[in-house]
């Protein structure tokens, strides 16, 4: 995953599980495509489930004409799926920022996401149900600077992918 990702620690803690039963391998900056290339790292671990955060730097990223949503990031998220053929992929959708022109890019970035992934069969999380406020930006309490998470931001994230884990 990327820095939203990364902040969340080990995730063992917010998930309810052992100790040391999760292993983190996000990165501050990370895009789909840097994602995409932690995947084997991952899979070394033998997991049951992958959790796949991103999309916020790629918004940011398409934002300044690095990247586009057409090629690049479909394929991107193609690339994910596959090299999790043999293990459950759960992707879960970028926030909302303070931003409202990120905010624009990263709905067509969530939208992408949400359509290749029901196309494969794969599991998503959209936390823009969970973390907007009435204007569509990122609720106030549930980030520290715009973008990244407050703990009450990691609690409802959390508690959501707890319910995709036990099913």
């Amino acid at each position: 995953g990327d820095s939203i990702a990364a902040g969340g620690g080990n995730w063992f803690n917010l998930l309810g599980l052992p100790p040391f039963s999760t292993r983190n391998l996000a990165g501050d900056g990370y895009t789909l495509h840097q994602i995409s290339g932690q995947i084997s790292k991952a899979l070394v671990y033998r997991p049951k489930t992958i959790l796949v955060f991103g999309g916020t730097n790629d918004a940011f990223a398409i934002q300044e004409g690095r990247l586009s949503i057409s090629n690049e990031l479909k394929e991107d998220v193609l690339k994910i799926i596959e090299l999790c053929k043999d293990v459950q992929c759960v992707f879960v959708l970028p926030p909302p920022t303070l931003n409202p022109q990120a905010n624009s890019i990263l709905e067509q970035v969530r939208e992408t996401i949400k359509s290749i992934a029901v196309q494969n069969d794969t599991v998503f999380i959209d936390t823009t149900l969970l973390l907007t406020d009435s204007e569509g930006k990122i609720d106030d309490k549930y980030t520290c600077d715009g973008v990244h998470l407050t703990p009450i931001g990691y609690d409802m994230i959390s508690r959501q992918i707890k319910e995709v884990l036990h099913k």
